[in-house]
């Protein structure tokens, strides 16, 4: 059985860079952010959607002008990741 390692932001990224295409990771949950800790801190909820997102998610190019040659390419380089 062979066991892949589980993709992350950041190993997307870093992949995506070695194309030249630049991508972010997500910002950290609303409920981690120092500023709003004080409102949930004895919170009874959890917040695992916001977790896994900002573990898994990123953003890729996305402007007005993007042409669809580079929208194929960056599609390309993700199906290959």
């Amino acid at each position: 059985i062979s066991l892949r390692r589980k993709l992350t932001a950041q190993l997307i990224i870093k992949k995506l860079e070695k194309h030249g295409i630049m991508a972010r990771p997500f910002f950290l949950p609303m409920y981690r952010q120092k500023p709003l800790k004080v409102f949930i801190k004895n919170s009874k909820y959890k917040f695992n959607n916001s977790d896994h997102i900002s573990k898994y998610g990123f953003y890729i190019p996305s402007f007005e002008g993007i042409k669809k040659k580079e929208l194929d390419f960056i599609i390309r380089c993700l199906n290959k990741i």
